[in-house]
């Protein structure tokens, strides 16, 4: 700053007097708002910069609550008290009384996720706009136009189960924005405000995820129209927006059986993040930040799914109305048995995971279970219970006739924690503890930190890390201290020579000095621990996952009370460490084989291949697989690549053997196969005034369809006019993704 700046410094007066302060506010008439002070309960002190700026006159103190900020026009002050979890609309008309009485506050709300953290009022004063510094929190709009009807009109997140936290909000004329911390700047059409809709953003962190890292504020009230975002660790960024209304799609979704509108549809845009979902009159409002053609789909459990196409463009509501046909539920049960004897296992989970449908439920006590009302659908079967195998069979397709399903599960421990059988954590580091979940793959230069898959062959894509919050490499790894994964207890005193197997991920570098931390797996058997595994930096399966199978004989007596921890540190000085587990399991190495497969993809567009991923367990030596309608027809791999190029469904059988005997595990109508579409033309000559035409007449494959030529104008529906002579192409796409493109020549008539 120049010498020529002159500086105040005002601490109160009028007997109210602080010291520190969270935020300050100026309304257009000149008045200035201390909030979150140390005086009072931290509400909101009153003082009149009129008379004289740098010595405001205390008019009246707010002291009902703590305010963490507020916006204030006219008479009202829209106050964030961030402890309550609701904004409070304030009249502070008369400023004589020393202090605002309680009864001066004429509405309060409560905001989505009950930390109100700040308001905007809009340019009209109809609607109030708030943020909850909370992770996964909203930006919400409320319509206070009535202050005694006060009520939500829409909410939306930047970056829906990502966990990130948004900051401020601001009013912008019809836009709101907003610091989102790990997400930068963002950028909300609010010309309905109830049809938020996100059309812009600028990322200035590298981090992402849950964290107070990254924007911390923003200024869009430039005349140039820049905005200033200041980031925490990057520093200053100004921001040249552009600020463009959103394309708006709105309407209503009934039941095309009874007419009556539908509660709860979801509506979601192809390609896009936002979705919507009917109201209690079956109305949806949603949109898109780009104009263009888009397949819309409507889906509710109980439905058949729906999609229809249409034609979206900037600041305009388009308006689409569906009807969606209601399903036949039926019933599904079955058993699930211990293959050795035969009996029903008690207290199973039980998963059935479909392409639109989920279900879930428990067997009793016989180990039969049941599903009261499903639909039709094609599911994998997953059953699982601790000290047995988990199994899944996949590509059932279940409808009204199908029969009841039994599966036959191996005695065992095994958890690839597609369920949960109850490891718990502990610790003392303060962040990175262990969690379960679908890794978040974070690198460190060139080399993987936290692993950005779990193990490939397995029945779930969950497995355990320490921190799961992706970003940078140092955002989420174990920090000062340790934490602890430990499984629940198991018994082999009847196996004869357990067996146990895990993969597990380590990494360790960064900080300063020599990276010293380490990861320590140990088993304990009610009275002796004994460590089976270690790595520390350097170890030649760092950053990927490394495979062990371990003969526990080797190092302890197997008892009834087993556990197996799994210690993970970060020791000073501090360096990056991330560890991985997943694939536990323990059976006794005399046991048969117990067939299990899945395959990548299960369904797809003729040409398809589909690579087999066997998931027996008990190891199994030879694999023979018999593939009917495919162009290989059988293989003796594990893990077979096949290819098809029919469309229709088609059967698959594994059969898995060792030392100790088989398995065989058949499915049929595995795997589907789509059909292109077949484009035949119709085609009128060029004259000399360029106006030939071809039409697309497609057949196979599913409609609706999606054409785009490659004439000068690139049109988009089936018939291409006004072509000069010439060879023309076309791709033809219909609902399910699958395409073909064909040529055709337009002559000269």
């Amino acid at each position: 700053m120049p010498d020529s700046i002159h500086t105040w410094q005002w601490t109160g007066n009028n007997g109210v007097t602080f010291k520190s302060a969270h935020n300050v506010f100026v309304d257009e008439q000149g008045y200035l708002f201390v909030i979150g002070s140390n005086y009072g309960v931290g509400g909101a002190i009153i003082a009149n910069l009129n008379p004289n700026p740098v010595n405001p006159v205390v008019e009246t103190v707010y002291n009902s609550a703590y305010i963490h900020d507020l916006f204030a026009r006219g008479d009202t002050m829209w106050s964030a008290e961030i402890y309550h979890g609701w904004f409070a609309a304030v009249d502070i008309s008369d400023k004589t009384p020393p202090l605002i009485p309680g009864s001066k506050i004429m509405a309060t709300h409560g905001t989505p996720n009950t930390f109100t953290h700040n308001c905007w009022l809009s340019d009209d004063g109809k609607y109030l706009y708030t943020t909850d510094e909370q992770p996964n929190a909203f930006l919400a709009a409320y319509d206070v136009s009535d202050l005694n009807n006060v009520h939500e009109v829409d909410r939306i997140q930047s970056n829906p189960g990502s966990n990130v936290i948004p900051h401020n909000v601001f009013v912008h004329g019809n836009f709101l924005v907003a610091s989102y911390y790990r997400d930068g700047i963002v950028v909300v059409d609010a010309t309905h405000p109830d049809n938020l809709i996100q059309t812009g953003y600028f990322d200035t962190s590298p981090f992402s995820g849950n964290g107070f890292n990254g924007s911390w504020g923003c200024y869009p009230f430039f005349p140039s129209g820049n905005i200033l975002a200041s980031d925490i660790e990057q520093g200053l960024f100004i921001i040249k927006p552009t600020y463009t209304q959103a394309c708006y799609l709105e309407g209503m979704v009934k039941d095309s059986a009874t007419n009556a509108p539908i509660n709860g549809v979801l509506v979601s845009i192809q390609g896009a993040n936002s979705t919507g979902n009917t109201n209690l009159l079956g109305v949806y409002k949603t949109g898109i930040p780009d104009s263009g053609t888009y397949q819309i789909t409507f889906f509710k459990l109980g439905y058949e799914p729906k999609t229809l196409v249409a034609t979206l463009d900037n600041g305009v509501i388009t308006t689409l109305n569906a009807k969606l046909k209601p399903l036949i539920p039926f019933s599904l049960s079955g058993m699930i048995q211990d293959s050795s004897t035969g009996n029903g296992i008690d207290h199973c989970n039980v998963i059935l995971k479909g392409i639109q449908y989920n279900f879930q439920t428990t067997t009793d006590q016989n180990g039969n279970f049941s599903f009261p009302s499903i639909y039709a659908d094609t599911y994998n079967l997953i059953a699982g219970r601790w000290a047995y195998q988990t199994r899944m069979i996949s590509g059932l397709n279940l409808n009204q006739t199908s029969s009841g399903q039994t599966l036959l599960l191996q005695p065992g421990y095994y958890d690839d924690f597609a369920l949960d059988f109850g490891w718990s954590v502990s610790g003392n580091a303060s962040s990175g503890m262990w969690e379960k979940g679908k890794p978040a793959g974070t690198v460190f230069g060139s080399k993987p930190a936290n692993p950005g898959q779990d193990l490939p062959n397995d029945i779930s894509n969950e497995c355990f890390v320490t921190g799961n919050g992706g970003g940078g490499a140092g955002a989420d790894d174990i920090d000062n201290g340790y934490t602890l994964l430990r499984s629940p207890l198991f018994d082999l005193s009847n196996y004869q020579d357990p067996i146990l197997n895990f993969d597990r991920w380590f990494f360790n570098d960064g900080g300063n000095g020599n990276p010293n931390d380490s990861l320590i797996i140990y088993i304990f058997n009610g009275s002796t621990t004994a460590t089976i595994d270690l790595a520390v930096n350097g170890d030649p399966k760092e950053s990927e996952w490394a495979h062990k199978n371990i003969r526990l004989k080797d190092f302890i007596i197997p008892t009834a009370q087993m556990k197996l921890f799994v210690y993970a540190a970060d020791r000073n000085p501090g360096h990056l460490v991330e560890a991985g587990f997943d694939g536990f399991k323990v059976h006794d190495s005399l046991y048969v084989p117990l067939a299990s497969f899945h395959a990548q993809p299960d369904s797809g567009c003729a040409p398809l291949s589909v690579q087999f991923i066997d998931s027996s367990a008990h190891s199994p030596a030879q694999w023979h697989w018999l593939f009917p309608g495919s162009l290989e027809d059988s293989s003796n791999l594990q893990n077979p690549l096949i290819h098809y190029d029919t469309s229709g469904f088609f059967d698959v059988q594994l059969i898995v053997s060792n030392a100790s005997g088989s398995d065989t595990i058949s499915i049929s109508n595995y795997i589907q196969v789509l059909q292109q579409p077949i484009i035949s033309f119709t085609i009128i000559p060029s004259g000399t005034g360029n106006n030939g035409s071809a039409t697309a007449n497609v057949t196979g494959g599913t409609p609706p369809y999606q054409y785009q030529w490659n004439d000068p104008d690139t049109q988009t529906t089936a018939t291409a006019s006004n072509l000069a002579q010439g060879v023309y192409s076309v791709t033809v796409s219909d609902i399910n993704g699958c395409s073909s493109i064909d040529s055709v020549t337009i002559p000269i008539s």
